[in-house]
């Protein structure tokens, strides 16, 4: 970040972990409102790749337990906003020397979170 606040550079390495505790072979699909950003992804077997590559959806059936079901990358070149603010001040006296405060915090990016989601 710059003295402004502005962001010079920014990267996400994340992943989607998850605990299956459904009975029977349920068809999950999972979408992303702009899946276009993750610049280089790694997915459980249990991905229909095909499908990922023509939709952009993320349809598996799950294997009970926990699992990875993706990793992926998100470089500077794709980051849309950062959900978090970062505040910084950095100050210097002849007494104490120098002085960095750095506050972190949640930021809204993409209007209201979501909510109420029900699996039927």
């Amino acid at each position: 970040m710059d003295n402004r606040g502005s962001v010079i550079s920014a990267e996400i390495q994340g992943c989607i972990d998850c605990c299956i505790k459904l009975s029977g072979m349920p068809d999950l699909s999972l979408s992303f409102v702009n899946p276009r950003i993750f610049d280089d992804v790694s997915f459980h077997p249990c991905v229909r790749f095909r499908r990922w590559e023509s939709e952009r959806i993320l349809s598996f059936v799950p294997p009970d337990g926990n699992f990875r079901l993706m990793s992926y990358h998100i470089g500077s070149q794709n980051m849309v906003a950062m959900p978090f603010y970062i505040r910084h001040d950095l100050s210097f006296s002849e007494v104490s020397g120098g002085k960095l405060e750095i506050t972190v915090g949640p930021q809204v990016t993409m209007g209201k979170a979501v909510s109420r989601i029900h699996v039927l």
